[in-house]
């Protein structure tokens, strides 16, 4: 019986202090589309990858798609409701979440123009400074390793491509506590 509790206990150790890595990378205005989201645990031992964008379509998947579509709306709109009524609990969460994340990697590289070389400069140094804003935020938080941030400007044509690559490194014990204390605090409401 003891040597039960000891691997039991051992196991849950294990469990509690393993390392997930979440990986996204998303290439928007790009005709190759390889954009997935990744969760890594033990180094890349046990990955699951999703894809996130299909490259092609016919016109009947279109009119599907298009339905889709109001019904992911909908269940949007449920969602937002729940997360409006629990916005207090989650807020808890998310700082907590937040403190014990690591960013191993942000980068992100986007061409922005919209033909005019006014409207241009002033909407790519309104994103770079939504941006640069954004990171020195979410510093305060996180412990950030590496980041690299790029707008460029086309002032010729009209334009939008961005890449975004971010690898998050997270233990599974604190989502657990986590979401322990979401349940504490939606019990007592």
């Amino acid at each position: 019986m003891q040597i039960l509790l000891i691997c039991f206990f051992l196991l849950l150790s294990i469990v509690l202090l393993m390392d997930i890595q979440l990986e996204i990378l998303l290439s928007i205005g790009d005709k190759s589309t390889n954009s997935y989201f990744a969760i890594k645990v033990f180094k890349g031992l046990f990955t699951f990858k999703y894809k996130l964008f299909k490259s092609t379509q016919t016109n009947k998947n279109k009119i599907q798609k298009k339905n889709k579509h109001k019904d992911f709306f909908k269940k949007i709109h449920k969602y937002i409701k729940l997360l409006r009524k629990h916005s207090h609990t989650l807020k808890k969460c998310l700082i907590y979440i937040l403190k014990r994340l690591k960013f191993n990697k942000i980068y992100i590289d986007s061409m922005i123009g919209t033909g005019d070389p006014m409207s241009t400069s002033l909407l790519t140094g309104t994103i770079s400074t939504f941006l640069f804003n954004g990171l020195t935020y979410l510093g305060r938080f996180s412990k950030i390793n590496t980041h690299r941030l790029i707008v460029r400007p086309e002032f010729a044509k009209t334009i939008f491509k961005v890449k975004f690559h971010c690898i998050i490194q997270i233990k599974l014990g604190y989502i657990i506590i986590a979401a322990l204390i979401a349940a504490k605090q939606i019990i007592r409401r």
